[in-house]
Parts: C-alpha cells; structure tokens; sequence
C-alpha cells in the first residue's frame, strides 16, 4: 500500500485513477495514524486503570472519525486536529489521575518529592522549603495560610500519581514523535508552513507571572512535545526539528531555519557565550545533511569531477560573499561555514589519496580543488581553516602522517600556521626519548593529538590499551608531555607558549 500511495506511483496514473488514488490514501493514511494511536496509546501504556483505558478508546473512535475527512497531516488543519485530540486525551486522564495538577509553580517542573499543602497545591520539598524558611507560612500561590502544627513531609501518594501521569505522558509523546517522524515528514515534499510552524511553537514555552513567585512571564525551553510539561531548568537547543527539515533541500526549508534561529536568539534563554553552541549546532546539522547527500551526487566519475567543479566555484567566491558578523548571523552563513568544513573535510581526503597515488578523480579537477583550498588558506587571515583541515588530516591519517608534512616545508608550507612553522623550527630536533620503545611512542602520539584537539580522551583510552606496567605508563606520560608541552617554553616567540 505504501508503494501504491507513494508520490512517484501518483504519475503513473490517469485522471479516473487519480480519483479513486486520492480516495485509498486519504484511508490508508487514517488507518497508518489509528493504528499510531492504538500502538502507543493502547498497548503501549502499562496500566489497569480502567477509566484510562475507556478515556483513551473514546478518543481513539473521535480521531477515526476525524480523519475520514481528510488525514493528509502535512497540512494544517487535520495536523492540528490530532494535536487538539492528542492534548484534550491528556487533559482529561491528567483529571482522571489527580484534579490538583502535576506542577510546581515555584520551578514549573514536575514536582521532586512532592509535598501536597492543605489548599492541595502541589510543590517541590526543596522549593517550599525555600519559601517557608524565608518566614512565609502561608501557599506561595494563593497565600492560604499553613496551620501552625503544619509539618512539611513528602506524599507518596502523589508521588504514585505523578509517575502514572509521566507514563500517561510518554506514551502521548511516543505517538507524537512517531507522527511527525513517519508520516508528516515522509516522501520528498515537506510538511505545509502550517504545520512547520507548530511544531516550531512545540520546543519553547512562556510562563505567566505569578505573584510572590515571579514578577515577569519566563520563557523555557522544553522537550519536543505539544505538552509545556517537563520544561529545562537550564536552556537546551534540541536539533530535533532542524535533522526534520533538512531532510529535504537547503533553499525549501531556509526560511524555517532562520525563524528557529531568531527565535532563540530574541527569546534571551542563552547567554551571549552560549550562542557559539547554538550556531555549531546548526553548522553540524547542516553538514550532517550535505554529506548525508554527497554519495548519491557523487557515484560515478563524472558526478564527482562535477563535484568538485562545484566546490572549486564556491570556494572561489567565498571570501567576498562573507558579510555576517557574530551579531548579525543567517542562516545562509552557517550553511556557507558547513559548506566550507564539507569541503575542508574532502580536502584532507584528497590530499592523502593525490600522494598515496590512490585517487580516482581527474588530476586537473583535484588540482583546481586543492589550490581553491590553498588560497582559502592563505588569503583568509584566519587560521581557523588550517587548523580544522590539519585536525581532518590528523583524525584520517594520524598525527605521525601530519608530522611529516610539517617536515616537508616546500610542499605544504601553506597549510601550516606560521606560529606552528617556528614551533617546529625551535623544537624540531629528534626526540631522544624515542629509545624507551614503541609503548613510549603511541603514547607521545596520543599527547600531540590531544594538544591539537583539545580533549585528554585519546591520552586516557591510550593508556588503557598499552601492556607496560603502570610506573612505566606515567613515566611515558610525563616524558611525552615535556616534549610536547613543556619544551615549548624554550620558544623565543612567547606565542607558542602553551596558554
């Protein structure tokens, strides 16, 4: 049936056809979501409430019957008809679970060892305690007063309750996810601006003030639901919806893109360092889904030298094409910055395989390539493409393989920062420690790539797999960091001093 509704099928047919095409996937789709539905709703959630199990069943025949109509949920209105259905069954098992309400008002989360007040609203320990330590004997959100022999202890029977209420939950968001996952976003046509603009309005929620507690409304970032449950406490940029979106092509779904983004930046939930998180995100995402696309472009030899035509254009204009700032980012600039790492990354590549003489591509077009890289290198007066092509190499081929292209000063003098020409220059004598053997050097090796990528990881899982006692391990360790680290201070360029 999913071969017969898919959209390449819908060509094949005639006007009579068509008819009748539209008619078996308006009820193949309705049975593909019912079906969702039952699978999370029904068999998914472990309970013997009986009322639950009713409630859901109700809403299971409603839905049904909605979708009869019209169950096409890449547009808007029988989209928001499931989510209207899907928040009303939440709703009413939340009642049927407890009428009081699972939220703290002081922290807006599901409460932590929850403690129910006489008024019977519901809070943290920990956050009412604050509250009543500061002399307050009276609710933080309706100001009754607590009797004088109040004792603040944690209730476990609403603790039984918030867990059913979680469970509830987590079987509305499986549905949820499923249906945005398997049917809002399958074949090759995005979902209407609608329904991309729901989902959008699912990853952040704005608290009303409330007094005693909050003076102003606060915007929270939340789980991927159309639930404003379960908020972060902290500020969490989920890529969830960009890895959706960029399932289909760049300039199809940019302007979604760019309204995520400016979401979240006018929303003020980060910290103006914490942006730099927030655009390696996106710039991730977005060569995630270039390369997930470069295999089907480039599978056979003319597909690749096109390949790389396309790339040598592109990193021929752009350095004058290069106009944002930290203040004024687009998302055609981070998808420029992927672009150009996509192409950094196919530069590391080729300039083993061009060596090794195991390149397959036309040696003119590889060659175009590489002095397309050469002068991105040298013309931009930003060292970042150096040291991101040299960590490319070093992940494909090792730090020894970087090492003696540094020794190799007329054929890749430009790839190298001068800063790291004079280090090599000044401390570029033979190691005399290589005489303690072969453990000593895989060891050295894992220290110099831990120096390049930031990151002590290689030097511990190094460690873990070499066979020398361990007196013999932390000597190598020290020996290779006062080779790498320390003997960098006898630099005269104070530059090359480690920070």
């Amino acid at each position: 049936m999913e071969l017969v509704c898919s959209q390449r099928s819908l060509k094949q047919y005639g006007e009579r056809s068509r008819e009748l095409f539209d008619y078996i996937c308006n009820h193949w789709n309705r049975i593909c979501i019912v079906f969702l539905f039952v699978e999370h709703m029904l068999l998914g959630f472990e309970s013997e409430e009986r009322a639950l199990k009713s409630l859901v069943l109700d809403h299971t025949h409603t839905l049904g019957k909605i979708l009869a109509k019209n169950s096409d949920v890449k547009s808007e209105e029988p989209f928001a008809a499931i989510i209207t259905i899907l928040k009303t069954c939440k709703q009413k098992a939340s009642d049927l679970i407890c009428k009081f309400g699972f939220q703290c008002r002081v922290c807006m989360g599901e409460p932590q060892d929850p403690v129910d007040l006489p008024c019977h609203h519901i809070f943290c320990l920990t956050c009412v305690r604050g509250c009543l330590n500061t002399g307050q004997m009276y609710c933080p959100m309706c100001k009754h007063e607590l009797p004088d022999d109040f004792q603040v202890k944690v209730s476990e029977d609403i603790r039984a309750c918030i867990t059913l209420n979680a469970q509830f939950r987590q079987s509305c968001n499986a549905f949820f996810i499923d249906l945005v996952t398997t049917v809002c976003f399958k074949d090759n046509i995005p979902p209407s601006k609608g329904v991309i603009l729901h989902l959008l309005s699912f990853l952040m929620v704005e608290t009303e003030p409330i007094p005693l507690i909050r003076a102003q409304s606060q915007i929270h970032t939340k789980d991927f639901s159309p639930f404003d449950e379960s908020m972060d406490k902290n500020p969490v940029v989920r890529s969830v919806i960009l890895k959706l979106l960029l399932k289909y092509t760049f300039d199809e779904v940019k302007e979604y893109l760019q309204q995520y983004l400016t979401l979240i930046e006018e929303s003020n939930i980060l910290e103006a360092e914490d942006k730099n998180e927030l655009y390696a995100l996106y710039i991730n995402c977005l060569e995630d889904s270039m390369f997930d696309r470069k295999p089907h472009e480039c599978q056979k030899p003319a597909d690749q030298q096109a390949y790389l035509q396309k790339e040598t254009e592109f990193l021929s204009h752009f350095l004058d094409s290069v106009t944002a700032s930290a203040e004024t980012v687009t998302i055609e600039y981070l998808q420029q910055i992927a672009r150009v790492r996509l192409c950094l990354d196919t530069a590391a590549h080729l300039l083993h395989s061009t060596q090794s003489g195991e390149c397959e591509n036309r040696q003119d077009a590889v060659e175009e390539f590489l002095c397309a890289v050469r002068s991105l290198c040298k013309e931009s007066k930003n060292d970042w493409y150096r040291v991101y092509l040299i960590r490319n190499i070093s992940s494909q081929q090792g730090v020894e393989y970087v090492q003696r292209m540094l020794r190799d000063t007329e054929t890749y003098r430009w790839l190298f920062p001068e800063e790291v020409q004079q280090q090599n220059e000044d401390v570029g004598q033979m190691d005399q420690y290589l005489v303690y053997g072969d453990n000593y050097q895989v060891i050295r090796e894992a220290v110099a790539k831990a120096v390049l990528e930031d990151s002590v990881q290689e030097i511990e899982d190094t460690c873990q797999r070499c066979t020398a006692p361990a007196r013999r391990r932390t000597l190598y360790i020290l020996l290779a960091l006062f080779r790498e680290v320390t003997s960098l201070y006898r630099a005269a360029n104070t530059g090359l001093h480690p920070p």
